[in-house]
């Protein structure tokens, strides 16, 4: 459509569309707070953001486009890098309790159910992308690209020395 999401970087502040020709619009104008890792389901309808309160960094899920916020994720520990399953009904996510743990967990997108941890690891997870196919998904740590099946939670392959945040970001990993 020629349309970016952004969100400008500081504390608080509103997620924007911002048009081919710069022209800048709220996605909604009552929607202000600390922002971070937006990204939109695949059928461009809902929005899920990491969302800094009080309490911590949660992840929400907005209704485009004047629709509601709501939360998915509560509890101990940041939830950040939110990324949607192709078929837009599951968000998987990096939670954090700690400083030297982090864990991949899958949320139903409507919060309708407790969310599932799929990875726990010593070491910090950097980013999470699905495959195509919603079957895999793509944990990267540093170097490593470790691919965990969705339906065993087994880790099925380990891809080493990438510039794995680039790989998963441009969504040309080969998920086989």
């Amino acid at each position: 459509s020629g349309t970016l999401l952004y969100m400008p970087g500081q504390t608080r502040g509103q997620v924007v569309w911002v048009d081919r020709e710069g022209r800048i619009t709220p996605v909604d104008s009552t929607w202000t707070g600390a922002f971070k890792d937006p990204a939109l389901s695949p059928d461009g309808t809902r929005l899920v953001v990491a969302v800094t309160t009080a309490q911590g960094q949660q992840i929400w899920v907005k209704q485009l486009p004047r629709g509601p916020l709501t939360a998915i994720t509560r509890g101990s520990g940041s939830a950040e890098r939110p990324a949607w399953a192709p078929d837009g009904r599951q968000i998987a996510f990096i939670r954090r309790p700690g400083q030297s743990r982090s864990s991949i967990w899958i949320q139903r997108s409507d919060g309708s159910a407790s969310a599932e941890s799929l990875v726990v690891e010593s070491r910090s997870i950097d980013e999470v992308a699905w495959a195509p196919d919603g079957r895999t998904i793509a944990a990267c740590f540093g170097p490593r690209v470790v691919l965990v099946d969705t339906q065993t939670w087994r880790v099925s392959r380990t891809l080493a020395d990438l510039n794995a945040y680039a790989v998963l970001k441009s969504k040309r990993v080969v998920m086989t």
